[in-house]
């Protein structure tokens, strides 16, 4: 270390350092995996603002009753998750004049203990478009964002099911490249019409066709660790995935009724869900 800086040699040995502990810590969570504990779920609650009684969740494990569910993740996202949702809907709305009344969909929000006014503002759209529409979660504590998805993704009733970032830094229509991409990734697969306990895929956006100007803007520090943590995941998960870090996925309802539980308060949830899925050898694109 010369003159208060970090020496590359003294950089490299961290990193190594800091990859083998990750990888020893990833290998631990993935012994602990157990798919069959999702069943003992608790009861789920859905916010209705025109009813005073409780209404209970439906569950994963039954059989789907839409084409598509979004799930979206919010923690104090008052300010951005309006204009995600208004696009959302609107797409979903003009997806449907274009397919027909046999497309049908939700969108569930996740509020993961926010202390702003995320929940007020998604009740609003509960109001103006109806609980079958658009669902509200809420939790008392903030977990995470991969306890956020996984509540979620229980409480779906679609064939599909799509996560997206409540600050909508991914355009919804790009779901329909997802959804071609996974067509042809489950093609030997069963039919995408009904909950199976078959092998299927997942379609995982990415955002690697703009790394070169992100990297152009950040510091070389970042930037070497950014490829070192590329590389763990490579080593780890394979090299299927371009961009584990992008929060715009799309899948059949059975290999997201499994991902959730590793996700749940886990620091890189979107790598876990990925090792995960090639634990099960399930497709990834």
């Amino acid at each position: 270390m010369l003159h208060g800086q970090w020496s590359p040699w003294a950089v490299t040995s961290l990193a190594v350092a800091l990859l083998c502990w990750i990888m020893q810590r990833l290998k631990s969570w993935f012994r602990r995996l157990d798919v069959e504990s999702l069943r003992n779920t608790t009861e789920r609650v859905l916010e209705n603002p025109v009813s005073v009684g409780k209404v209970i969740a439906p569950s994963l494990y039954s059989e789907a009753t839409k084409t598509l569910t979004i799930v979206v993740p919010a923690y104090n996202e008052s300010r951005r998750i309006s204009p995600m949702l208004d696009e959302a809907l609107d797409y979903l709305q003009a997806r449907r004049n274009r397919q027909g009344a046999h497309f049908t969909y939700e969108v569930i929000v996740v509020d993961d203990g926010s202390s702003d006014d995320t929940a007020l503002v998604v009740t609003e759209f509960v109001r103006r478009h109806s609980i079958d529409a658009v669902r509200l979660i809420r939790q008392p504590l903030n977990e995470g964002k991969g306890a956020a998805v996984r509540q979620g993704i229980l409480c779906a009733r679609g064939t599909l099911v799509l996560f997206a970032d409540a600050d909508g830094a991914t355009a919804i229509h790009e779901l329909e490249t997802l959804e071609t991409a996974l067509e042809r990734l489950t093609l030997s697969a069963l039919p995408l019409t009904a909950k199976s306990s078959c092998k299927v895929g997942m379609a995982v956006g990415s955002r690697a066709h703009l790394q070169q100007q992100a990297e152009n803007r950040r510091h070389w520090l970042r930037n070497y660790l950014m490829h070192g943590f590329h590389l763990l995941v490579t080593m780890v998960v394979g090299g299927a995935i371009r961009d584990t870090q992008c929060g715009f996925k799309v899948a059949p309802a059975t290999p997201s009724a499994c991902l959730p539980r590793f996700e749940r308060k886990s620091p890189m949830q979107n790598v876990v869900a990925a090792c995960f899925c090639c634990q099960l050898e399930t497709p990834v694109k």
